[in-house]
């Protein structure tokens, strides 16, 4: 089953909700993530350079998992048509396209029931706009009302061939990688509750009305806070862990300015800390130290197997596809941050396909608000309505590691 994590969720209504864009795939291959959509809802896996109409097939190439088509010259616009075998779209809600993209600003999709396109419906994809391309792989979601029409189609038809209309940036040959095109995708809607630092708070506020709640949640530690004042000792955190919620690795260095044998030392310290003291549920994941990373924390982490990173999401009216498990993004709570916005976001991902939502915070006051803190009563209005839909089924609440391993299993 193809998961998809839910970034910014606002849409002004004039464009298609592309927030569940990507795939948090871990440490499969792309093609055992291709392989691994809902059973009976992929409209086409595209393989074979035989699935294309063109003339010329030589800019085409099968890679793993797809088809690569390979720009001849900066700023190309290729038109490419795919050929669908009379798909039925009568019933979509959504139509999803996964696709790996790399120099590429700007694209057209079309699906006709006319193989000359005499007719079809259309939607324009503009990184400039509301989706931002990513590098890796990219899952735009459009649904059914955001579609233009032209010459009359109609969803009642059978659907014959598919176009995508590539801009290639000016500055570099471009690179466009068809993968898959899915219809009525339907998702668990999972919330994974993420708080940094290990603060004291976590442990007289959060642990015990959350766990009296049935709810499980991630606290992600830095080695060199635990048993220091104001935060978790290591007798609270075995008290935590026991009850089911899990520590995932963090810092109070930022691993960006660290050189490498710093930067692989201190991710090691928080790893083996955990490790050495029987925490072993959440090593292989991390929330990053000022939410910042790069190439090289990326090696780093991979090195040391930790398999996903989460960020914060501190946009409001941006579509942020998540490309990658190492870019995970979050709601962050705040001072502002009401347990109505929360439950409001995550109608918003139930209402639209289902998906991940992250909700990470730091620290939670009992009166009041800091920038970084979130209000007690606030919180606990947010898990009390998130523990009935919980018990109804309507959602699932995870750890990291358990979304993880969800992942592989599903």
């Amino acid at each position: 089953m193809a998961i998809k994590i839910s970034g910014t969720l606002e849409s002004d209504g004039n464009y298609p909700v592309a927030y569940s864009n990507a795939i948090a795939y871990g440490n499969r291959t792309l093609a055992e993530f291709v392989k691994d959509v809902i059973p009976g809802k992929t409209i086409l896996n595209i393989r074979s350079l035989e699935d294309f109409v063109v003339a010329s097939r030589t800019n085409l190439t099968v890679v793993d998992g797809g088809v690569k088509y390979t720009a001849t010259a900066n700023g190309a616009k290729p038109q490419l048509d795919v050929i669908l075998p009379g798909v039925d779209l009568s019933d979509n809600e959504c139509i999803d396209f996964v696709f790996t993209a790399k120099n590429c600003a700007y694209f057209t999709l079309y699906f006709s029931s006319d193989t000359s396109f005499g007719k079809y419906f259309n939607q324009a994809c503009n990184s400039t706009t509301f989706y931002p391309i990513k590098p890796g792989l990219n899952r735009l979601r459009i649904r059914r009302p955001s579609w233009s029409v032209s010459g009359g189609e109609s969803w009642m038809n059978s659907f014959v061939r598919m176009r995508v209309y590539l801009t290639c940036s000016d500055s570099a040959i471009g690179e466009f990688t068809f993968h898959s095109i899915e219809k009525n995708v339907k998702n668990p809607t999972v919330v994974i509750l993420s708080f940094d630092d290990l603060l004291a708070s976590h442990y007289t506020m959060l642990y015990p009305y959350a766990t009296a709640k049935g709810l499980k949640f991630s606290l992600s530690s830095v080695a060199e806070n635990i048993g220091e004042a104001g935060y978790l000792t290591l007798a609270q955190m075995r008290e935590v862990y026991n009850d089911g919620h899990e520590f995932v690795i963090h810092s109070g260095s930022d691993w960006t300015t660290l050189d490498e044998t710093a930067r692989n030392h201190n991710i090691n310290l928080q790893i083996n800390t955990l490790k050495e003291n029987g925490f072993l549920k959440g090593v292989h994941h991390c929330c990053y130290p000022l939410a910042k990373y790069n190439d090289d924390v990326i090696a780093s982490l991979q090195a040391a197997q930790v398999y996903t990173g989460r960020m914060w999401d501190n946009a409001s009216s941006v579509n942020y596809p998540l490309d990658n498990p190492y870019h995970l993004l979050a709601v962050p709570m705040k001072s502002t941050t009401t347990a109505a916005t929360l439950i409001s976001r995550t109608k918003l991902v139930m209402a639209n396909g289902g998906g991940t939502l992250i909700v990470g915070g730091h620290g939670i006051v009992e009166s009041g608000a800091t920038e970084l803190s979130i209000n007690q009563a606030e919180l606990e209005g947010y898990l009390d309505w998130l523990a009935l839909v919980v018990g109804n089924g309507l959602v699932k609440n995870y750890t990291f590691s358990e979304w993880y391993n969800f992942l592989g299993d599903n």
